[in-house]
């Protein structure tokens, strides 16, 4: 083992075409190049994206950001692709209006601009493995592009009326294209066809999985499978020659590269498959935690990362049992958890119950796409209209997940409002300021029509309606002045009610505190918000990846800092006697403070 980077909530890392060097990017579109042989950073690249990129691809040799967009344009929406030149920060090609969807395809986009719906892609990409050519399709639109030279590329034959697919490189001058044909054998007919004149190589037959071009020219790599997170197939065959339960992998001329279950490793032959060596991997850095969730007793901790979760008895420090990844995860005062868990390998997408004591689950429902989770509800927007979006005239759907029954409904006829989680069994509804239905809450509204006058700019600013969640009952609607800078698409803002007070988290990494009661500012911070408490009067923020700020509610003035020695990954405050504050760090340790309530 040469050496590791610590990148947590990066994208894909690849290794350039000639083995040299490692690169990827992070959700800030930071683009960094390492030495494989040094084990030092060749450089570092903050990209200046103005649009929202909904979809990022980087070539593998570092160079280029593929980036896609999407707008809502009357009538409809389109879908736009950019390309970046990751050494200079311009932008050397645009499309805007790439691909204008009909509206049967509106649905599923719009639940992809909300991160609901991430199994397929607003734009099919795949780059050839030597980084030289690109192939972009969305619906019925296509380009081909040549990176090196920056000038796109005529494609003919079978690839002039290419349409959306998983298609791949095989090679750097072949593409293996599925089609919409299904064979006797309940398979798509594929072609292996020359790029780019487009020339029928060979005839195949493949599932609908996802493909992935491989570091040898005779395979391909395919995801999901029945079984399994990942395979490779044959090309000439159309076999699947071996799988992995573990979602990376790749095969050379010699061998095939997968994880092994302890986290290590393996390799085994290309020739017969056959395990050949195992190394060993010292633990890493533990990368950003996907669900998290903490009893109210302070005694169990389930943790959830992409491929593995596990339940840890805190009085011991001992991983009690291991369960599928979840996506959402909550703990009763019975040590019950109630968590929402995807489809992963063979098993469904369900929502589950697992009492903590015994680690024995029981299925409740299945987990639809839409849904999502809060302490023991479950939410879902739902269209008004059939067959139209949820980006308006919508309905909020309350259901309890241990009864499988509606606690309550709400419906809204503009815009949707975002969900936003609050202390006390509360929910914030949260509209941008100059939307239609915020503007229509202020004219029923008197006092919010004199708070909104006094705005230099009634534009920025965000309105919230704090709700009980268990009713759905309005406990109050408030105006709270912080801008959106991103106009609509990547919104960072965030408001989380503690006691009568909002904590809003803004676009700068600051956190402003306003008192609910009559809307007054009380203070700021810069940080990342990490946990409240109304019962103590705290609030938690990470200010650096390491350091850790404790600020008065009432007031917002900085109480105590301190580091942990390594960047929290997740962190929240246990009240109601216990008075602790939790947090876990990236050097996989719990950390408890005893606080001190400032009331």
């Amino acid at each position: 083992m040469l050496f590791q980077v610590d990148a947590p909530g990066s994208g894909q890392a690849q290794f350039t075409p000639d083995s040299e060097n490692l690169v990827f990017y992070d959700k800030r579109l930071r683009v960094e190049s390492w030495s494989i042989s040094k084990g030092t950073r060749n450089w570092a690249k903050e990209l200046v994206v103005y649009e929202s990129c909904m979809q990022k691809r980087l070539s593998s040799d570092g160079k280029t950001l593929i980036c896609s967009t999407m707008e809502l344009k009357s009538p409809g929406i389109r879908v736009g692709i950019r390309l970046v030149d990751v050494g200079t920060g311009t932008v050397y090609f645009e499309n805007p209006k790439f691909y204008e969807p009909g509206a049967l395809e509106w649905g599923w986009m719009m639940q992809y601009m909300r991160g609901v719906q991430r199994d397929r892609n607003l734009i099919a990409i795949t780059i050839s493995p030597d980084s030289h050519y690109l192939i972009a399709v969305a619906g019925t639109s296509r380009m081909a592009f040549d990176l090196v030279e920056h000038k796109p590329i005529q494609m003919s034959g079978k690839l002039k009326d290419l349409i959306q697919t998983n298609i791949a490189f095989v090679g750097n001058d072949a593409v293996y294209v599925p089609g919409d044909v299904v064979t006797s054998n309940h398979l798509l007919a594929a072609k292996l066809v020359s790029f780019p004149e487009g020339k029928v190589l060979s005839e195949h037959e493949i599932g609908g999985m996802r493909l992935f071009s491989s570091s040898n020219p005779r395979y391909l790599i395919v995801s999901p499978l029945k079984e399994y997170n990942v395979g490779v197939v044959e090309v000439a065959t159309s076999t699947i020659v071996t799988a992995a339960k573990l979602q990376d992998m790749d095969i050379s001329n010699e061998y095939v590269a997968l994880e092994d279950s302890l986290g290590n490793l393996l390799l085994n032959s290309a020739k017969d498959f056959k395990p050949v060596k195992r190394i060993v991997i010292r633990q890493g850095p533990l990368p950003g935690i996907r669900a998290v969730a903490i009893s109210p007793d302070g005694k169990y901790l389930a943790a959830s990362l992409r491929y593995r979760a596990g339940i840890w008895d805190l009085s011991t420090g001992r991983e009690r049992n291991v369960t599928r990844p979840f996506t959402s995860g909550w703990i009763d005062a019975n040590d019950e958890m109630y968590g929402q868990f995807p489809k992963y390998l063979s098993w469904d997408a369900t929502e589950m119950k697992i009492p903590l004591s015994t680690g024995h689950p029981e299925n409740l429902a299945k987990l639809d796409d839409d849904e999502w989770q809060y302490h023991e509800y479950e939410l879902r927007l739902k269209p008004n209209k059939k067959g139209a979006d949820t980006s308006g005239n919508v309905t909020l759907e309350v259901k309890k997940m241990k009864e499988q029954t509606v606690a309550w409904t709400r419906s809204f006829e503009h815009e949707r409002p975002a969900v936003w989680p609050g202390e006390g069994n509360r929910l914030v509804l949260g509209w941008d300021l100059a939307s239609k239905s915020a503007k229509d809450e202020i004219k029923t509204h008197t006092e919010l029509q004199a708070v909104a006058n006094g705005l230099a700019d009634r534009k920025k600013g965000l309105l919230i309606d704090v709700v009980n969640a268990v009713t759905g009952a309005s406990e109050g609607v408030k105006i709270l002045p912080e801008a959106d800078l991103t106009h609509g698409w990547d919104d960072e803002r965030r408001t989380r009610v503690s006691g009568d007070y909002a904590l809003v988290s803004g676009e700068h990494n600051n956190v402003v505190i306003y008192k609910l009661s009559d809307g007054t500012k009380v203070g700021e911070f810069f940080g990342e918000l990490l946990a409240a408490d109304a019962e103590l009067g705290l609030v938690v923020a990470a200010n650096r990846e390491d350091e850790i700020l404790f600020v008065e509610e009432k007031t917002g003035k900085e109480i105590r800092r301190f580091t942990l020695g390594s960047p929290v990954r997740y962190a929240t405050i246990v009240s109601g006697g216990q008075n602790m504050f939790y947090a876990v760090t990236a050097d996989q340790m719990m950390h408890r403070i005893p606080l001190v309530a400032r009331h």
